[in-house]
């Protein structure tokens, strides 16, 4: 099985497992949330500066993880917390996280919709 986006699993992954109280789930999911929301700031704030409009867009995609490497650990961190229950499946999570694929998946709409003019600053909804 092949995984995309590691912020899109956390209900598959979680569907047979013992994870932990209520109450850490909360906290865990709100920390992801916030985490979340850093990452996609940032991302949005940065592409017109790394989008040269000549590269592929999973190219820009993957600049612009890597560009806001510390929010995207953060937040990918956060989901691991939400998501795995076992050493070992943290482990699998983090591993995941690294790979080319889910840095290019994390920022790839962002891109996307920044080209076609669709992009909305998330700040100016707060």
């Amino acid at each position: 099985m092949r995984i995309t986006a590691i912020y899109g699993i956390s209900v598959v992954a979680c569907i047979s497992c013992v994870g932990p109280s209520a109450e850490h789930r909360i906290q865990y999911e709100a920390d992801a949330t916030r985490a979340m929301n850093s990452f996609f700031d940032h991302a949005i704030e940065l592409v017109p500066t790394i989008d040269d409009k000549v590269s592929d867009a999973s190219t820009i995609a993957l600049a612009l993880t890597n560009t806001c490497i510390s929010d995207y650990n953060a937040y990918t961190e956060a989901k691991v917390n939400v998501i795995a229950q076992t050493s070992k499946g943290k482990l699998y999570y983090r591993r995941l996280r690294d790979s080319k694929e889910e840095k290019v998946q994390a920022s790839l709409q962002i891109v996307l919709q920044y080209r076609t003019g669709k992009l909305i600053s998330r700040k100016s909804k707060t």
